[in-house]
């Protein structure tokens, strides 16, 4: 690797430095197998780093070995090795390579602006995944070979095919670490720096590991957010390729092909179960929800940024995207008797999934396809907003709440984009996000039970002085418990937050498109937050979240809405703030000065705004300041500060 981005990037690069790299690279036969075993695939990475390091320097000569190889990926012949070819690999050997082939081809695309290039490269991609799939479905086809090899080979094409094509990707899977003492995601950041270019990557997701050891996940997934997503560049494919994508899409999932793969990898897992090879030792239990996730996914990141499409093919997509929706989501309901169930996979060291976990993926992917191919708003309300409505105010145990969790994610940020295409349909899903805030919905309400209850059951477990800790099984037990018992409540109140500003910034989304239908929207929706605060006041043990929940909704409006109505906007904000704070004294008010105080740092420091803060903070403060006087505790205070 190292000598490869040299080579690459050395003042004058002439052929030979590139012709010695590539005589590593393991020798195409005539009748199209390969060898592929791990310094092989080493060997064709670094060729690869060479390639796009270099600017494709020598196309003619590294490109149609590339191509090659792509090609007689069905043929190849793997050695089974007792170490990981891949940096933390979870998944099979044939599917990482295939990912990064893939991966390293569309980087080409990118880099390169030679249409003929960019054509080569994705007939070539699609014609293997035309013959694999055209292998996985015939019945005469050893079932190893689909198990261990056709399969894992489709899936880590599919998962790389014609996706995103900036920020590049291929030199972040294989990193070269030139400073021992500097990580290299540090490095790629400060060159990101150099260049002036943000990166879109999400920087919670370590790209190196992530797509070797996440079942299913394809690049679109490692963009920072949906919004991100819209701002990248794409591939453009033509009606004939978006054709033959939809059909394989079509022949592999409405058809007998998932319920056979899963019928012959249970039977594979048993007849391997005393092999040795790490060949024949696969980490999934199922191949139908993981070839329809990927599948899925793949047709979804193709067909949201294509232009110029026929009318028919988009109702075409669109029914069949209502069938696999109503399938997913039919799987996906199912689970809330077994949200606990053990995994689908064979250990959860290795893929920390299960099909519960994938039927929420997979309808997931299924609503965003919906809602790109609905063209009618009646059908959209019908179709989406009423489910997904239903959907993000069930009531469910806290298991399947958290396992259903991405799916709700995904609902609430189709409601924005929703209102974006639709904006008739803006005050609709506005009410329906403001119920959820503020009614309010039963999962943000147990998320949020659960999340005190643990977290006072955490802290309760500290008070009192402990004594020395000895290795005894029964401290050994409680202190495993607490520490449980933490994790378990960390995740239920990240949850818990996820949602909640999910839920706010798809109300400001929603509330920008309605104003192009209603010029009143966002007056009406302040208002009806503020009957909301007070009515609370008189409410139940729900009354804390739903005051909290409608400040925090406020300041978030008054921020990210700030520039519109002339302002008017941030002083309807400011007055609602103003009329509750102190009235009468509570825990709330301190939300309430931080909110205000976002609204100010966030650039809206007009006169009326600094005005209302400061008349809401100075009675407080002059209070306390005069009783800090009088009692003296001035003195302790100021002699307390010294002490440090």
């Amino acid at each position: 690797m190292h000598l490869a981005i040299c080579a690459a990037n050395s003042k004058s690069s002439p052929w030979e430095k590139g012709s010695y790299i590539l005589n590593l690279c393991p020798k195409v036969e005539e009748d199209g197998s390969i060898a592929l075993g791990s310094r092989s695939q080493t060997a064709i990475h670094a060729l690869g780093i060479y390639f796009l390091e270099s600017k494709l320097m020598f196309p003619e000569k590294i490109l149609p070995y590339l191509l090659k190889v792509l090609k007689s990926l069905p043929n190849a012949k793997w050695e089974s090795e007792n170490f990981q070819s891949y940096k933390s690999q979870k998944l099979p050997t044939p599917e990482c390579f295939s990912f990064s082939l893939n991966c390293l081809l569309c980087d080409v695309i990118a880099i390169s602006e030679d249409i003929a290039t960019e054509q080569s490269i994705i007939s070539a991609q699609m014609d293997l995944m035309e013959t694999l799939s055209k292998l996985i479905a015939d019945d005469n086809t050893p079932r190893d070979l689909v198990c261990q090899f056709y399969m894992p080979i489709l899936v880590g094409s599919i998962r790389a095919f014609a996706r995103d094509t900036n920020p590049l990707v291929f030199n972040k899977l294989f990193p070269c670490q030139l400073r021992p003492n500097q990580p290299a995601s540090i490095l790629t950041q400060n060159i990101e720096k150099k260049q002036g270019k943000k990166s879109k990557f999400d920087d919670s997701i370590d790209i190196s590991t992530y797509f070797f050891s996440t079942a299913g996940t394809s690049l679109s997934e490692a963009i920072d957010s949906y919004a991100e997503r819209h701002d990248t560049e794409h591939f453009f494919l033509s009606m004939d390729q978006l054709n033959s994508v939809f059909q394989l899409c079509k022949n592999l999932l409405l058809s007998d092909v998932p319920s056979r793969l899963d019928e012959m990898l249970l039977e594979h897992t048993i007849t391997s179960q005393s092999s040795t090879s790490t060949l024949n030792k696969l980490p999934y239990k199922t191949y139908s929800g993981l070839l329809s996730l990927t599948l899925m996914s793949m047709l979804r990141d193709v067909l949201l940024h294509q232009k110029d499409i026929k009318e028919e093919f988009i109702k075409e997509v669109l029914q069949f995207a209502k069938q696999m929706f109503t399938s997913s989501f039919t799987d996906s309901l199912d689970q809330k008797g077994s949200a606990s169930s053990k995994s689908n996979f064979a250990s959860a060291d290795k893929v920390n999934i299960n099909f519960g976990e994938l039927s929420v993926a997979n309808t997931s992917v299924s609503v965003q396809l919906v809602l790109w191919a609905t063209a009618d708003e009646s059908d959209a309300e019908e179709v989406l907003l009423h489910r997904i409505a239903e959907k993000i105010n069930g009531n469910h145990n806290l298991k399947y709440i958290l396992l259903q969790l991405p799916l709700v994610v995904t609902c609430i940020e189709m409601l924005g984009a929703m209102a974006e295409k639709f904006p008739g349909l803006a005050n609709a899903i506005v009410t329906t996000l403001r119920e959820f805030l503020v009614s309010p919905s039963p999962i943000i309400d147990r998320l949020n039970r659960h999340s005190e209850v643990l977290s006072g059951k955490k802290s309760s477990s500290k008070r009192g002085t402990p004594a020395k800790i000895s290795l005894s099984s029964d401290q050994d037990d409680r202190l495993s418990t607490v520490s449980m018992r933490s994790s378990v409540a960390n995740k239920i109140t990240d949850a818990f937050f996820q949602l909640r500003n999910v839920a706010m910034k798809n109300v400001c989304t929603a509330l920008r498109s309605g104003l192009n239908e209603d010029s009143d929207c966002i007056l009406a929706f302040l208002a009806s937050l503020s009957n909301r605060l007070y009515i609370a006041e008189d409410n139940d043990r729900e009354s804390q979240l739903i005051s909290t929940n409608a400040i925090l909704t406020l300041g978030y409006v008054g921020v990210n809405l700030r520039y519109t109505q002339n302002r008017r906007t941030v002083q309807l904000v400011m007055q609602i703030f103003q009329q509750r704070f102190c009235t009468p004294p509570s825990a709330l008010d301190a939300i309430i000065v931080d909110q205000m105080a976002n609204i100010v740092i966030a650039g809206c420091s007009c006169k009326c705004s600094l005005r209302s803060v400061w008349r809401v903070v100075k009675p407080t403060t002059l209070k306390e300041l005069a009783m800090c006087t009088s009692t003296g505790l001035w003195l302790e205070r100021l002699l307390s500060l010294s002490s440090l």
